[in-house]
């Protein structure tokens, strides 16, 4: 799974998403990217699979708290999937994130700085009808900034 993220004009990203399956050995999921940060709000619209547009709004309550909302805007059928999510910035600067999807699925994420170029996330996630049988999932992810 990779970003390429290029910011052709200021407050604008232009990006492209990739999974890739290594048992298939083939890529799952492409997604090609806009978003608008002013600061204090972001607008995002994702096309997933040249099939599903997902839109995403995500805004900032001072300095320590954000939230946000994502949901699917074209495609995938008759049910519109929604997640909520929000995040608290502690005293360290590290974050503490969490989502909840319409599936009752929720994600738990810690990200901290290294140093200015280094970032690292820790993934947990759990099905909240099941947490202890149900499935989980855990990850861990670099930010590498040149």
């Amino acid at each position: 799974m990779g970003y390429f993220v290029v910011a052709p004009s200021t407050n604008w990203l232009l990006g492209y998403r990739t999974v890739f399956n290594l048992e298939d050995k083939g890529f799952d999921k492409h997604a090609f990217c806009l978003g608008y940060y002013n600061g204090s709000s972001e607008v995002g619209l994702k096309l997933e699979n040249f099939q599903y547009v997902r839109g995403s709004l995500f805004q900032r309550f001072g300095e320590r708290f954000a939230a946000a909302i994502k949901t699917d805007l074209y495609g995938g059928g008759e049910t519109r999937k929604v997640d909520f999510g929000g995040q608290y910035m502690l005293d360290s600067g590290s974050l503490v994130k969490a989502k909840i999807k319409e599936d009752c699925s929720i994600g738990l994420v810690y990200q901290s700085k290294l140093s200015d170029n280094v970032e690292i996330s820790y993934h947990v996630g759990f099905d909240s009808t099941s947490p202890i049988n149900g499935n989980h999932k855990l990850g861990v992810a670099w930010i590498l900034n040149s």
